[in-house]
């Protein structure tokens, strides 16, 4: 009983509780992983920065559940476009990043055009009356010779600003 408690409470450590995606704890870690293994292997890694850019700030308690409702599909809907090998993380209240591993600028282009897709019906409703349709914004950086984990992410945001202004 001990054991089970113990591996949940790991688990609940390293996933956003709203979501369940990684936490950004556990994103911090597994970029550090991967930028090495990346320059080790002499392969592509790409991140991308998905924030909900219309995402309701309401203090109303049926807007906030359903905010919250809104970004676990969302994030949801990332989990299942990606491989099983790139890793999910929620950064934010409605900022996501995307660890694409062995991914060269092209593929990470594809994903982030995949994700706003796939997005393009979310809907933020309360009281059964459509309140405002959610879009996203996407940055993207890839991974250069000289790039750490606090340089890679620090160009995503930086390219997801530039995205918001737009």
């Amino acid at each position: 009983l001990n054991a089970l408690r113990f591996n949940a409470a790991i688990k609940a450590a390293f996933a956003d509780p709203v979501t369940g995606v990684g936490n950004k704890v556990h994103m911090m870690g597994d970029l550090e992983r991967e930028i090495d293994l990346a320059k080790r292997h002499n392969q592509a890694l790409s991140v991308l920065m998905i924030e909900v850019d219309s995402l309701c700030k309401s203090a109303s308690k049926a807007l906030l559940k359903q905010s919250k409702l809104a970004t676990t599909d969302l994030a949801q809907r990332i989990v299942k476009l990606s491989r099983i090998t790139d890793g999910v993380y929620r950064c934010e209240s409605g900022t996501f990043m995307a660890i694409l591993s062995n991914t060269d600028r092209a593929g990470a282009h594809v994903m982030a055009k995949r994700i706003s897709a796939r997005a393009h019906d979310l809907v933020l409703v309360a009281d059964q009356q459509d309140v405002q349709q959610l879009t996203l914004s996407v940055g993207m950086a890839v991974l250069t010779g000289t790039d750490s984990r606090t340089s890679l992410s620090d160009r995503a945001a930086q390219a997801l600003d530039n995205a918001d202004n737009e």
